[in-house]
């Protein structure tokens, strides 16, 4: 998933899948990631992977290097991932993350589309 933020950065995020863990008790932490520049307004770019320990589906992503099959990386709910993200828009609504183009349209997407099994209680840290 991509970020894109005047204000956010690697620390922001890190910061934001810590406090999912810890505040929100969600399974999820980060799998790869890497800053880059991004070509439009924005002075920071960062890339990132999110992981569970007890995911129901292995991730599609692969960090460089190479794992055991048994060892293939979990991928995280959308609903921790959720999380993640909600954090983020918190801190910078302005924030391009993933497909969600600013706060309003996170909220909005997400507001229309739950997958069953999934919760969308955290919309609330994104300030819906």
């Amino acid at each position: 998933m991509k970020l894109y933020s005047n204000q956010l950065g690697p620390c922001a995020v890190h910061a934001a899948f810590r406090d999912a863990r810890g505040i929100d008790q969600q399974d999820i932490h980060v799998v790869d990631m890497r800053t880059f520049s991004p070509r439009g307004a924005e002075r920071n770019g960062v890339e990132f992977y999110a992981g569970s320990s007890n995911g129901r589906r292995a991730t599609g992503h692969r960090a460089i290097g190479s794992y055991p099959l048994c060892d293939v990386p979990r991928a995280a709910s959308w609903t921790a991932y959720g999380y993640v993200i909600a954090r983020l828009y918190a801190w910078d609504p302005d924030a391009r993350i993933g497909p969600y183009s600013s706060r309003a349209n996170f909220i909005a997407r997400v507001t229309g589309y739950v997958p069953r099994g999934e919760s969308s209680a955290f919309l609330a840290l994104a300030g819906s």
